[in-house]
């Protein structure tokens, strides 16, 4: 709803009090990844240094924002985004079986504050998740100063679909905003001065024509596509150490005849020589002549099996490598067939299947 109403704006601002997670059930991650920043105030000392790492274009205070400046105690939800500055919310998530870490003490400051300090031109949008604190939060703001165009403020029960959106009504329609929409959870406000321009964006629930998608679907999606590069990363390193192996092979089979060869100039030079060897025993006059073939028979014999030792050892190492990248190449099917089996759970699972009608709407949408 705030994408269709504020998208068109280039480098807007936002003020989110209770940020909570830079990402999941964020408010703000499609604005940020489009070129808005804005301030996120979030007192919870896990999400708040989360924001820190993946916000850095934001401001990012780490305090609670009430009707008075001060301290106050954080009633901590592990794990969620339901920690509180109400002992009874806390107590009341505590009995429905969440895990509650221990309370800490932070510093509060006041919704003006934040805007003198930070604000330099237009609030394009005010978001409000306070955990049943939505009325101090908006006490302590001067909307006779600091104007959002549209404030977003969470108007249930914490934990229920009770709506109660008459604890905080009063103080905006006391500062002349109008309420525009309810979504079951958010009660939308428009500034009276903006409601005209903007108030007809607020006429329709989201549909396909506002061309969302959901944020598991954009994770799977990732997840899918990831798994399918590294399908195809694997199979091109298992096809390289293929190719290797038939170079090795060739080599290998190219060395075994070398030494098939080698081995029969070895052996019928060894012939030879006893063969000379008889003939100076029996021919004394070519003694010498015979001795000299002798001794380059020996050498030659000596260069040979001096190659063949060479050739083998040679051999041994292609195979050595051969065997390597075998068991590399095993390696690399089984990743790829690990990573086949991930992707076609992931396409099994419910989230996928669950989205695929918004998939299938989006492709005929972008036919048109």
């Amino acid at each position: 709803m705030l994408w269709r109403a504020l998208g068109s704006i280039q480098s807007g601002f936002w003020i989110d009090v209770g940020a909570g997670h830079p990402t999941e059930f964020s408010v703000t991650r499609a604005f940020y990844d489009r070129g808005w920043h804005g301030v996120n105030i979030e007192p919870e000392p896990n999400y708040a240094t989360m924001l820190r790492s993946e916000r850095p274009l934001d401001i990012n205070l780490q305090v609670a924002v009430a009707a008075t400046p001060g301290h106050t105690t954080l009633h901590r939800i592990a794990g969620t985004g339901l920690s509180t500055m109400d002992v009874k919310i806390a107590s009341h998530h505590a009995a429905s079986g969440y895990a509650i870490a221990q309370p800490i003490d932070v510093e509060v400051t006041t919704l003006a504050a934040v805007c003198g300090q930070y604000v330099t031109g237009d609030i394009h949008f005010l978001k409000i998740d306070a955990e049943g604190a939505e009325r101090e939060v908006l006490l302590g703001a001067d909307f006779g100063t600091y104007r959002p165009w549209v404030i977003v403020a969470e108007a249930t029960v914490p934990g229920s679909s009770e709506v109660r959106i008459g604890s905080f009504a009063d103080l905006l329609a006391g500062a002349d905003y109008r309420q525009c929409w309810f979504d079951g959870l958010n009660a939308f406000f428009v500034a009276a001065e903006h409601h005209s321009d903007l108030s007809r964006y607020f006429q329709t629930p989201p549909n396909v024509f506002d061309h969302f998608v959901l944020a598991e679907q954009v994770a799977a999606v990732a997840r899918a596509t990831s798994a399918e590069h590294r399908v195809a990363e694997a199979a091109n390193r298992l096809g390289e150490a293929q190719s290797r192996i038939a170079e090795l092979e060739d080599a290998w089979h190219a060395g075994q005849a070398r030494i098939h060869d080698l081995t029969a100039s070895y052996e019928a030079q060894a012939a030879e020589l006893i063969r000379v060897g008889n003939e100076i025993r029996n021919v004394g006059s070519q003694a010498q002549e015979s001795k000299a073939e002798v001794r380059r028979l020996l050498t030659e014999c000596q260069r040979q099996q001096s190659e063949i030792r060479e050739l083998v050892a040679h051999a041994e190492r292609q195979t050595t490598e051969i065997r390597e990248l075998v068991a590399h190449a095993e390696r690399q099917a089984t990743e790829i067939t690990q990573l086949i089996a991930d992707l076609d759970a992931l396409r099994r699972s419910s989230s996928w299947r669950l989205t695929e009608p918004l998939r299938a709407t989006a492709r005929l949408l972008g036919r048109r």
